[in-house]
């Protein structure tokens, strides 16, 4: 009898041990490696990670700026992490990598070409290069490698000299908390089924990324609430779609979160790395008109300055997404939480227009895929 209990009790201690270990690994791969959530199957590859060294990049950003952006640490002395990072890097305002940082910001926030040249190199302060650097993010400041290298360097030397890795570690309460938000939440945004639903509404996954599989991504930061962009790079296994944003409401108050507004920034912004290439090829192809090139298709500050095929994918990235959440949630759900806000307030007077056009898509069958329905709803959004 006192075998077989000291046996179970082995066994017991054996199982528990191994639970401990594996908890601490899963706590280890949070902490080290920022890994946040991870989904996977044989369709799907899904993950949420935060970078220390973007997060970096951006607390440079608003230093060189005295902590006065608009966008990064915005109202720094409003919220405790913000002015933490202000009173904890302050000293180092000299520092020689702040020296010409003006190449590395644009309009007073981030530069993208930065931000996609950071996420080529692993997310630790080793700063190890994974692969080449995507060429469209090579047009401006990183045309020549040196540049590269000569950032690079920098970042790493500023993350090493301010001792950042400390400042990550006494203040990363609130990434524990939304770490764990977003764990609690997630699956109630579907967001696994509006990736798949976004696959097969374009049905383009394979014409542009058939020869390795996708691995989606999110990008997550506390440094530059509510806003979003997005990312895509090939590596030698994989192709990498990224959204770059953050967990918060649209109030841009750290300490706020919202998660679906944050999924939805993310599907909007996986739209825009199957999009905007088609849409650049046909306006560029069949819209040579400069009073045509020149027009506003949309009221909204952001956008209406810019390049037609920019103002074209804005607009048929919010209709195809709201089709999306249409099938997956409803139209009521849709029109409240995504397309209201856009029409009425965001300078996209005919989004429901384009909305309910995108129907001859869903219901003819001589469009193969999203690409052969663009020109028709291209043209006609211009002449309308």
């Amino acid at each position: 009898m006192f075998k077989k209990i000291l046996v179970l009790l082995i066994c017991f201690l054996s199982i528990f041990s191994i639970s401990c270990a594996d908890f601490k690994a899963r706590d280890k791969i949070n902490l080290d490696q920022q890994l946040i959530y991870k989904y996977e199957d044989k369709d799907i590859n899904y993950k949420i990670i935060n970078n220390e060294m973007v997060d970096t990049y951006l607390i440079a950003t608003a230093l060189y700026m005295d902590f006065k952006s608009d966008t990064v640490l915005l109202n720094t002395d409003e919220h405790l992490i913000y002015k933490n990072a202000k009173e904890f890097f302050t000293p180092f305002k000299n520092h020689e990598f702040l020296k010409n940082f003006d190449k590395y910001i644009y309009n007073k926030d981030i530069n993208g070409d930065v931000i996609g040249v950071i996420l080529s190199y692993s997310n630790d302060n080793n700063l190890e290069k994974l692969h080449d650097v995507d060429s469209k993010y090579r047009n401006g400041i990183f045309k020549d490698q040196r540049e590269i290298d000569l950032f690079i360097e920098g970042l790493k030397s500023f993350y090493e000299d301010t001792n950042a890795k400390k400042y990550f570690e006494d203040n990363n309460e609130l990434l524990l908390t939304a770490n764990a938000y977003i764990n609690d939440n997630i699956k109630n945004t579907k967001v696994i089924k509006l990736i798949k639903t976004m696959e097969e509404y374009l049905n383009t996954k394979d014409k542009y990324y058939k020869d390795k599989k996708i691995e989606y991504e999110v990008v997550l930061t506390l440094y530059r609430p509510s806003m979003a962009s997005f990312y895509s790079y090939s590596t030698k296994d994989t192709n990498k779609i990224i959204n770059f944003g953050s967990v918060n409401d649209f109030t841009r108050n750290p300490y706020k979160f919202d998660i679906n507004y944050m999924v939805e920034n993310t599907i909007h912004e996986y739209l825009h790395s199957y999009i905007n290439k088609p849409v650049y090829d046909i306006t560029i192809k069949n819209y040579v008109n400069d009073d045509i090139r020149n027009m506003d298709l949309t009221t909204n500050n952001m956008y209406k300055n810019m390049p037609i095929y920019r103002q074209l994918d804005e607009y048929l990235v919010r209709a195809i997404e709201g089709r999306i959440y249409t099938k997956v949630f409803d139209k009521e759900y849709t029109f409240n939480r995504i397309l209201d806000k856009e029409i009425k307030y965001g300078g996209f007077d005919s989004l429901e227009y384009v909305y309910n056009y995108l129907l001859n898509y869903e219901n003819k069958d001589e469009f193969k895929d999203i690409d052969d329905f663009l020109p028709q709803i291209i043209d006609i959004l211009i002449k309308k």
